[in-house]
């Protein structure tokens, strides 16, 4: 599970193995088909993940990572 500001409205989304939430003034919603950013991403069952931006553009990147493929940087 890790947090970030992913649709820059000053407050932490969550992101975790089973979805991506959006949170909405203290309530995470769960954001599923095409607005899901993450929709096409299979973490599996024991995946551990980041958000940072880590090329300095502004937008946020996704490191993960889990005991069948490695590290993955999206």
């Amino acid at each position: 599970m890790t947090f970030a500001d992913m649709d820059k409205d000053g407050d932490l989304d969550l992101l975790t193995n089973s979805g991506y939430y959006k949170n909405n003034n203290g309530t995470f919603v769960k954001i599923e088909g095409n607005n899901n950013p993450f929709a096409t991403v299979n973490f599996g069952s024991n995946t551990m993940h980041t958000l940072v931006d880590l090329d300095n553009d502004g937008d946020i990147d996704l490191i993960t990572s889990n005991s069948d493929d490695g590290v993955l940087l999206l």
